[in-house]
């Protein structure tokens, strides 16, 4: 009887460690193809973000590279009733995104989807505010796609890039180190 036990404790202890193997490779090899590497935001600035958003309960908030979803988790303990969508292409944070949600919809009742999407398939019809990490050169290749579907009156927040296409309504100095990520903020108006 103990050695039945055992076999299934190794073959249990076995597929546990495959998982988080082949997790692990996702993380690290999921987001190869973008163009933008894996960032993170910084938790320091979280609250700046939610100041500047203004968020509020009517608010359907995209977070266009939500990697671990972060800045969503945030944003929705502090305003629960608003609606967040995360887009985010690499498989690895997609999953672990998609669980943390799962369970805080479940048991805190908000209401944050995960999605895995490529931008050119995201329905923005409905976005208050957008919120980017995202390499300039990726801004600018989703300029015309904002400007022909965003409603007017969408806030986009890009954390440290800017377009450069287009100027910001406003532009944010976060007096962070200078070697530290994260240092701007720009607020754009469509």
């Amino acid at each position: 009887m103990l050695s039945i036990f055992l076999s299934i404790l190794i073959w249990l202890g076995a597929i546990i460690i495959l998982f988080a193997f082949v997790f692990v490779l996702l993380l690290v090899f999921g987001g190869l193809g973008s163009r933008n590497p894996f960032g993170q935001v910084p938790r320091s600035i979280l609250r700046d973000i939610e100041s500047i958003a203004l968020i509020d309960s009517k608010s359907n908030v995209y977070n266009i590279g939500s990697g671990d979803g972060r800045v969503l988790f945030y944003l929705s303990r502090k305003i629960p009733t608003a609606k967040y969508f995360g887009i985010e292409n690499n498989p690895g944070f997609l999953i672990f995104s998609k669980v943390k949600s799962f369970f805080i919809n479940k048991f805190l009742k908000r209401k944050i989807s995960m999605d895995y999407s490529s931008f050119d398939q995201i329905d923005l019809s409905t976005a208050t505010h957008i919120i980017t990490y995202l390499y300039p050169e990726t801004m600018d290749t989703m300029l015309t796609r904002f400007e022909n579907n965003l409603k007017p009156g969408t806030k986009l927040i890009s954390i440290s890039f800017k377009f450069t296409l287009r100027e910001p309504k406003k532009e944010f100095n976060l007096r962070r180190g200078k070697y530290k990520l994260a240092r701007k903020i720009y607020l754009y108006e469509f």
